[in-house]
């Protein structure tokens, strides 16, 4: 849904383009919050596999959205310690 809004923004409104993805990487940066909160809440409970496939999901969106990919790093040690 959110590379179909910033596509039609881009053809029809490139002057909101920015503020368009603005907003996009707020919102991707809060789903990944959320998604490594709850991989870590699942490693505390010794449930490693479930753990792994939800980080594997933060790893992804971090890697999808370029501008977050500084943080990949820094959750990754984080993660992994």
């Amino acid at each position: 849904m959110w590379q179909d809004a910033l596509r039609v923004c881009k053809d029809y409104s490139p002057n909101l383009l920015a503020e368009i993805q603005n907003e996009y990487d707020r919102e991707m940066a809060h789903n990944v919050t959320r998604s490594f909160i709850h991989s870590v809440f699942i490693k505390s409970l010794g449930d490693i596999s479930s753990s792994c496939t939800a980080y594997s999901f933060v790893t992804f969106c971090l890697v999808s959205c370029f501008s977050l990919c500084p943080l990949l790093i820094i959750l990754d040690s984080w993660f992994y310690s």
